[in-house]
């Protein structure tokens, strides 16, 4: 997962690859489970294929309460949810989401980056459906937990996601997002692809447009343009297009 935050996708399929060989012959245990979600993650943020991720998340669902492993049955619970809403099944992946969102509020999951992806697979989704006013609630608790651990990375990469609920709420001071960007193009450059994008829209509203062009024109560069280009497409003027979403 590091080299898929730093764009470097093929390194990432091939310790897939591996992990496969490795795993073969192997009984149920929680690498297969955990191998089902970074392949989950893949199939979603780089293949843009749900269904395949929703059919590897269940897997690793059923396989976590086998082992009642509840990181990994909530963790993959969440990225269910992601792929059940990429697909328009949005009440149905929300309940997933909420489930394993409140599993982790309550201190039933223990693994931070299982915690941390949970919350950011609700985050993604929300914004995705545009369901504002619930990614808004579980973003509240989200910072705290961020504070308590002092897990400022994660709350970076939320933060970046954040952003189009509170530009949406007219809350564009808040929406100012560059610190996030900075502090995950020294670590995570691939992530910052979408903080770039959902800070150009909030120069876009704001008419600041030679701002917006810049970074625009950035995020459609290496790195950024893996994950970047499904986000907007720059257009030479002062319009971009959101794919899969209305502006």
């Amino acid at each position: 997962m590091d080299h898929y935050f730093r764009g470097e996708h093929a390194v990432v399929n091939g310790w897939i690859r591996r992990a496969h060989r490795m795993l073969e012959g192997i009984g149920p245990c929680p690498e297969l489970g955990w191998l089902c979600i970074v392949e989950a993650h893949m199939a979603l943020r780089v293949d843009h294929d749900p269904a395949t991720a929703q059919e590897l998340s269940a897997r690793a669902v059923a396989l976590g309460r086998s082992l009642g492993n509840i990181d990994l049955e909530m963790l993959a619970l969440a990225y269910e949810g992601c792929a059940l809403g990429d697909q328009g099944k949005i009440a149905e992946g929300m309940h997933r989401l909420d489930e394993a969102a409140a599993a982790a509020l309550a201190g039933e999951m223990s693994h931070l980056y299982a915690i941390a992806m949970t919350y950011c697979c609700v985050i993604y989704t929300c914004e995705r459906v545009r369901d504002f006013h619930r990614v808004a609630q579980w973003c509240a608790t989200l910072k705290e937990l961020c504070e308590r651990w002092s897990y400022w990375m994660k709350l970076s990469i939320c933060r970046t996601y954040y952003a189009s609920t509170l530009i949406w709420r007219g809350v564009w001071a808040e929406a100012e997002i560059e610190e996030a960007i900075r502090a995950l193009e020294r670590t995570r450059p691939a992530q910052a692809a979408d903080g770039l994008v959902r800070l150009a829209e909030l120069r876009r509203r704001q008419g600041r447009f030679d701002e917006m062009a810049l970074l625009l024109e950035k995020a459609d560069t290496h790195p950024f343009r893996m994950l970047a280009g499904h986000l907007a497409i720059p257009s030479g003027t002062p319009q971009w297009r959101w794919i899969g979403a209305t502006p």
